[in-house]
């Protein structure tokens, strides 16, 4: 089966889904990417490490320049026919599940997979907005959404979302990016840094104002002494992610005298599973959210995770080791990290939810679709 991906090829969970099957030998994977998304070097090694081949850049789906919105579907289509494409798969919904507007011109199955942000908060913006121009917009991602072949989704609160401002109701699925739970329990003790020489917190999101840093920062600086003083605060993602959101964290943590943070850069998936397994709390309270693959890594480690105020999937996240704030209040944040990090029971996570956050069953479930789609030709 040869499959074409529009992924971002800087994307983590992105690779995990597309080389699940590109390394199988049944399979043969192509990618797109946005232009901005492009790097020679990462392309590069995508295509060295995992057998992904690269077809080229694509721009926005454009209302405006319609010119070069017919020109990239032309693109797009003649790939589909020179490579004799079986299905065409969309990785995150904003913009690009417009692509599946192409529908009548490419003639293969589209599915679109959600992660989070882009069905919660971006794509349903565009429905409260009661200009033209939004207007536009929101009939066109409702006609993208019901005229796709399936939709994956990683929680059932971004299917809801769509149920709701799309008026879809069949061919939707929940499935998770996951965890590889062998590779993730292996022995890395050799890639962890040497940075961090005590005991320590982990805020594993990246730096995008999403991730909301700064108020965790904000809640750092106002814990208690003995904490200060006994661990470090490690954050991942210096150098990349949004460089003016970026300056303003380091401005923050430069002017604190009492706590001892420690920025890492962007870092490999061995690296952060050797974070994980050390720390002694691991905080993330972004503004919006789907199924947090880094909680997820944590929990199969059997530690403590710290969550705001948002929905996550109760199947999963209602468990002892998910410790979910009530609001938005720093005060609340600080009780939490304070009551977490001297925590005596060891829980371990329950044999069901472990199940839940297996890739490799997950990905099974989209092979499923895959052949269920092929099949309909």
């Amino acid at each position: 089966m040869k499959i074409l991906f529009l992924i971002d090829p800087n994307s983590i969970h992105d690779i995990k889904w597309v080389k699940y099957f590109s390394l199988q030998s049944t399979y043969k994977c192509y990618f797109i990417c946005r232009e901005h998304h492009y790097s020679m070097q990462i392309v590069e090694e995508i295509n060295e490490n995992f057998g992904i081949i690269f077809l080229g850049n694509v721009k926005y789906f454009s209302i405006s320049k319609p010119l070069n919105t017919i020109k990239q579907s032309l693109f797009i289509k003649n790939l589909i026919k020179k490579y004799n494409i079986d299905l065409f798969h969309i990785q995150y919904a904003e913009p690009n599940a417009l692509w599946t507007l192409l529908k009548p011109i490419i003639k293969v199955p589209i599915i679109i997979t959600c992660r989070g942000t882009d069905v919660l908060k971006t794509i349903p913006e565009h429905f409260a907005k009661k200009d033209l121009l939004n207007q536009i917009v929101k009939c066109l991602y409702k006609l993208a959404f019901i005229k796709s072949d399936w939709i994956t989704v990683t929680s059932q609160r971004q299917m809801e979302s769509i149920k709701k401002f799309s008026g879809r109701q069949k061919n939707i699925s929940i499935i998770r990016t996951g965890v590889a739970i062998d590779e993730i329990k292996k022995d890395n003790s050799q890639f962890f840094r040497k940075e961090i020489t005590k005991s320590f917190i982990l805020f594993p999101r990246y730096i995008k104002p999403l991730y909301n840093h700064e108020f965790c920062l904000k809640a750092v600086e106002k814990l208690p002494k003995r904490i200060k003083d006994g661990y470090q605060m490690v954050f991942i993602g210096k150098d990349s992610g949004d460089i003016s959101y970026q300056r303003s964290l380091i401005e923050m943590m430069s002017l604190s005298k009492s706590v001892e943070y420690i920025f890492l850069p962007k870092l490999q998936q061995k690296e952060i599973s050797e974070l994980y397994k050390r720390a002694s709390l691991i905080v993330m309270t972004p503004l919006s959210d789907g199924s947090p693959v880094s909680a997820m890594e944590a929990l199969i480690l059997n530690k403590n995770v710290i969550l705001g105020p948002l929905e996550y999937d109760k199947d999963i996240f209602d468990n002892p080791l998910i410790h979910k704030m009530n609001s938005w209040h720093i005060d609340e944040l600080i009780d939490k990290i304070e009551r977490c990090l001297f925590i005596k029971n060891k829980v371990k996570l329950d044999e069901r939810i472990t199940s839940l956050l297996d890739s490799s069953k997950n990905m099974r479930k989209l092979e499923y679709i895959y052949y269920r789609l092929k099949a309909s030709e």
